[in-house]
């Protein structure tokens, strides 16, 4: 079937942020009738929880979605598959991912922002629990050193229960003290930190002070991306390096998009790693092999 891929966020492959673009890749047939399939970018949980929600409709209408198919969160969900089968029905997933990259790009840190007044979230018992910012921390290694790290309201919260069914997830970033204790702090002004003033007055700030990387800082910067399973008192790490996120994303979306378009596969909803297998990752561009190991206690 001849598809006509039109992306608004893509314009220019690697300049183009593609946090302030998620949800816009739309795939139209050419002859102009929607296809049934629905793949974007997004990493917002709500979306990931609304999608999963509408699993019977799609399969109802014939529909496949699969949202998520960018950094958040192809490499996180592909290596928690990877655990997930090294160690079933475990009862603890931690995932986390840390880049090279020296600097934040202006429309991720705008995003950052709008979710600044919502808090934190993790998954407890099997149910997506909101809890304060920075929740909890820890020094952990993704591949790059030890470093103090928090937790933050990442997809995965939502995809990787879908993906593993594991009951307590939660995702970490490399994250200073002296960040930690700010975060800590916007708790307390969380109501303000979601009015529409407050919101609009940062990310002024931010358009008028941060000045993102360069084309060429993005390409030479990449990702560890980690994560570990814990089963009584069996532990498994996985590991992985990966070109930068905005290539990711770029290659990721079309990777998955060609996977659709090549393979027969029944409508519903799916995460990245249920559609296309934990290998999803490893194919793109620039990324290492998955490496998982026993940690012995």
């Amino acid at each position: 079937m001849a598809h006509k891929i039109i992306y608004e966020a893509l314009i220019k492959k690697y300049e183009a942020d593609i946090a302030d673009a998620s949800t816009k890749i739309t795939i139209l047939m050419t002859d102009t009738r929607i296809i049934p399939e629905h793949i974007d970018i997004t990493g917002e949980i709500e979306v990931f929880r609304y999608c999963k929600s509408l699993h019977q409709d799609a399969l109802n209408a014939g529909v496949i979605f699969c949202p998520g198919v960018g950094f958040d969160v192809i490499p996180t969900d592909c290596i928690a598959m990877a655990l997930n089968e090294v160690l079933p029905n475990a009862d603890e997933l931690i995932l986390g991912f840390e880049s090279t990259a020296k600097k934040m790009s202006p429309g991720t840190m705008a995003t950052s922002i709008e979710s600044l007044g919502f808090g934190g979230k993790i998954r407890k018992d099997g149910k997506i629990k909101k809890v304060p910012l920075a929740y909890r921390s820890a020094e952990l290694n993704f591949g790059n050193g030890r470093k103090n790290m928090a937790t933050i309201p990442w997809g995965d919260v939502a995809t990787a229960y879908y993906s593993t069914k594991i009951p307590n997830i939660s995702v970490y970033i490399p994250m200073e003290k002296k960040q930690i204790k700010s975060m800590k702090r916007y708790n307390f002004f969380s109501f303000l930190l979601r009015t529409k003033f407050v919101i609009n007055f940062l990310k002024n700030r931010v358009k008028a002070k941060i000045k993102g990387p360069s084309s060429d800082e993005r390409s030479e910067s990449k990702m560890y991306v980690w994560g570990r399973i814990k089963k009584d008192h069996k532990v498994y790490e996985g590991k992985l390096i990966t070109k930068n996120g905005y290539e990711v994303t770029a290659d990721g979306s079309l990777e998955v998009i060609n996977f659709v378009q090549n393979n027969e596969i029944n409508p519903g909803y799916y995460t990245p790693s249920l559609l296309c297998g934990k290998s999803l990752i490893e194919v793109l561009p620039g990324s290492s092999k998955i490496n998982i190991k026993k940690i012995e206690n």
